[in-house]
């Protein structure tokens, strides 16, 4: 199913098993918020990623326990004015919820 004008936003999205989801959604066309706690660079990569297969997508570093970080989340699904987001529609179309925090 294209997901093209589609806005996704993937939490825990730069690695393992978010990662996948980001580059399914890509090869979808869908544009992507990749939600992320660590690993910048491995969020830039996949971004590259990202563009190879012809979407968009932004990394934003948000912790999803937090209202603040939420709605960071939110704002990144807005266009930019110098379009240096992607061309989203103001909220997500699609959310996959990966990222989970546990204590030992």
């Amino acid at each position: 199913m294209p997901l093209k004008n589609k806005v996704a936003t993937v939490t825990g999205g730069n690695n393992g098993i978010g990662q996948a989801i980001v580059l399914k959604l890509a090869r979808q066309e869908a544009s992507i918020v990749i939600d992320y706690m660590v690993h910048p660079e491995a969020t830039e990569t996949l971004e590259q990623e990202v563009s190879k297969l012809g979407s968009q997508s932004i990394g934003v570093a948000a912790d999803v326990n937090k209202c603040a970080d939420l709605e960071k989340l939110v704002d990144a699904c807005h266009p930019a004015p110098d379009r240096t987001q992607p061309a989203h529609t103001g909220s997500p179309d699609l959310i996959a919820v990966r990222s989970a925090r546990y204590k030992r």
